[in-house]
Order: C-alpha cells, then structure tokens, then sequence
C-alpha cells in the first residue's frame, strides 16, 4: 500500500511541475501579447496625432484604425485573461444553520491534520467536491469550499457519508496545501483562458488545440492519479469495504437518478403544461420508492461497463477502475444502504423544504421552455391522431 502511495504520489508531483510550467508559460505568452497590442496602440495613435500635424488625412484615418485594431485585440486579449474562477453554484450554509454538518465537517478535518474548509455548499448535483479559488477570483487569500449535492445527500447513509468526506479531505490534505493549491490554480486558470481565446477568436482554434493538446492529456491523467490517491486516504480512514461500498452505491443511484427518476419527471410535459411534482421535494420519496439494487453481481458489473450512460465522466477513472485499484470485487459489496438513514435526513432535515423549493424553482426556470415545446409537440402529435378533444 505504502509503495502505491508513493507512487501515486511521485506521479502527481511530477504532472503538477509539467502543467503549472507550461500554464505558466502560456500565461505569460499572452501577457506578452497583450502588452505588444499595448505598445502597437500607442505607437499607431502617436503616429495618427503626426500625421495630423502634418495634414495628411489618409495617413491619420490609416493610423487610427490600426489603432482601434490592435487597441480591440488588445483589450479583448485582456477580457480573456481576465478569467475569474467561479463562485460555486448553489445554497451557502451557515454554521448556525446546519451545525450537525459542520461538526461531521470538523471532526473530519481534525482526522486530516486540521485542513479546513472555508464554507460549506449545497448544490443540485449528484456528488461531492472541493473547489478552492482565491478570495477576489484571481488573486487573494486562497479559500477552500466543500461541495455536497442534494440527490447525493437522498442516496447515501452517514456511515457513507463519511467516507465521501475522507475521500475529499484526502483531495485537499494531500493535493491543495499550501503552493500546490496556487499550482493547481494557475493550471485551471490557463484552461480557462484557453477556452475563453477560442471562443472569442475561433480561427484561433487549431493552434490552440495543438498548443495544449498534450496538457489536456496530463490534466486527466492528474485527475485520475488525484482520484486513486484520494480514495486511498479515505480507505485509511474508514475502511477499504465502506470506500468501496460508497463508491458502488452512489453510482448505482447517479444511475437511477439519470435514466429512470428524471426521465419520469419529463415525461409529464407530454401530458401537463407543468410538473405534477416538484423533483427535488420528491426526491427522498422517489429514491426510496423507485431504486432497486441489481439483483446479482453480474448486472451490478454491467452497469458499471455500460460506457453509454449520460452520467459517465471521461475526465475521471470508472468506478469499476477505482474498485480494482481499491482491490475490491464486486461481489462482496453490499449494493443498497439497509437502513434507509439518508444524511439529508439525519443532517438537513429541517432545512430540506427550503433547499428543495430553491432548487425546484432553478430547475423549473432551467426547464421551462423546453417543458413547453415539448408538451406543444405532444398536443399537436394527438391532435393530429385524433386523441385529444
């Protein structure tokens, strides 16, 4: 276990140092270009205000559009790099408004040396994440928060729980102290800036794409070597059979959540103008009511294979790739949670209706139009058969 450690670690250490250089590098590339659009803008303006005291009019209008060119690409160069890393996206809790959580937060901080978090999210997603960003988006004291999705929340016992925090504890005791949590900021941020110069310039595409291609290609496999790590601390902590049996439970469900809860509530816009249910207040009921583990490890296993589903992520391993490097087997795990104890339940309840409505109403707002056209599309479809009235 040590030597896989070390390893997994050796690894990680060494695609840090190659991504921050070449992030590094490339932020600076454009700063240097930015600078040089700089430069030419006031050189061509100076130029434009001679040729003004020279009366010559097609030199000065030459010169003031050269200007505004390169004034243009450098300011939108500046935009780009401008690239604040986003808050995150769901419903801040207060210590005074969900203490059980905070105290599970804190006792799992104090296990890893007493790294902390700045501030605790709920979000709609189906996971768990630590993000950290600095406190002004680019520069300032860097600030950690802890992300947990409500559905996730519905679809895990606290015992489970504990291991989803261990793993992203493991994440920021392991991966995000100190310098190495700057490393991995500028490393995102030079993505994003990546991103944000093909979308304003496309034509510059091409030339981008071969510039990071090979970036791309160490940032997944740094994301699978944190992934493997992180699991590896949290077996440290509560135990290889309950990482594991987490990891089995929460993708069974994500699996559910995708292709059966959240198809249903779709399905009404081919019959009501709006939902009949509010999916998030419903959630609990659904999850309890609908999922049923595989019956054997064979169709747990085909599931897990199936590539197709929508709630696969390509930029982070399988579970059944985190389950082989746990040294676990399938058909040892338990599949369901006995209890039914949900940590939304023992940690959130009374704060459940006010998250769910929030999140309903985002959802709702998201949906709409398409809820609409596809209930138009429904109406007309048995209009035209001859169903409807």
């Amino acid at each position: 276990m040590s030597d896989a450690a070390s390893i997994l670690a050796s690894r990680r250490e060494q695609l840090v140092v190659l991504l921050t250089r070449r992030a590094v590098l490339g932020l600076l590339s454009f700063i240097v270009v930015a600078a040089a659009f700089g430069m030419c803008t006031w050189w061509y303006l100076a130029a434009g205000a001679n040729a003004v005291v020279a009366r010559d009019p097609v030199l000065f209008v030459t010169f003031l559009v050269l200007g505004c060119i390169m004034a243009t690409l450098g300011i939108g160069l500046l935009r780009v790099l401008w690239s604040v890393a986003p808050m995150p996206d769901g419903v801040r809790l207060p210590p005074l408004a969900a203490g059980a959580l905070h105290d599970k937060v804190g006792q799992m901080s104090a296990h890893f040396g007493g790294v902390g978090v700045d501030a605790v999210w709920i979000t709609g997603d189906m996971n768990a994440a630590v993000i950290q960003r600095p406190r002004w988006g680019l520069v300032g004291r860097m600030q950690t928060h802890l992300l947990i999705g409500l559905p996730l929340a519905h679809s895990i016992s606290p015992q489970q729980f504990s291991a989803v925090l261990a793993h992203e504890f493991g994440h920021l005791s392991l991966q995000r102290t100190g310098a190495a949590s700057w490393a991995r900021h500028i490393v995102a941020w030079w993505f994003r800036v990546s991103d944000g110069l093909v979308d304003q310039l496309p034509c510059t595409a091409a030339i981008i794409d071969r510039w990071t291609r090979a970036d791309l290609v160490r940032a997944i496999e740094l994301a699978h070597v944190d992934e493997f790590e992180a699991d590896a601390a949290a077996t440290r902590r509560v135990g290889v059979e309950t990482v594991a049996n987490t990891l089995l439970e929460v993708a069974l469900k994500e699996r559910f959540l995708f292709e059966d809860y959240w198809c249903k509530v779709l399905q009404q816009s081919m019959v009501r103008p709006r939902p009949l249910i509010r999916p998030y207040r419903e959630m609990a009921l659904g999850m309890s009511a609908g999922f049923r583990a595989p019956a054997s490890a064979a169709s747990v296993m085909s599931s897990l294979y199936d590539e197709s589903s929508d709630c696969a992520d390509p930029l982070h391993p399988t579970v059944w790739e985190r389950l082989e490097a746990l040294g676990m087997s399938v058909d040892c795990l338990e599949t369901v949670s006995s209890d039914g104890d949900t940590v939304a339940n023992r940690l959130l309840k009374p704060l459940l209706p006010s998250l769910s409505l929030v999140f309903d109403r985002a959802w709702w707002l998201g949906t709409r139009d398409k809820w609409i056209r596809s209930h138009r599309i429904a109406l007309r479809s048995r209009r035209a058969r001859g169903i409807a009235k």
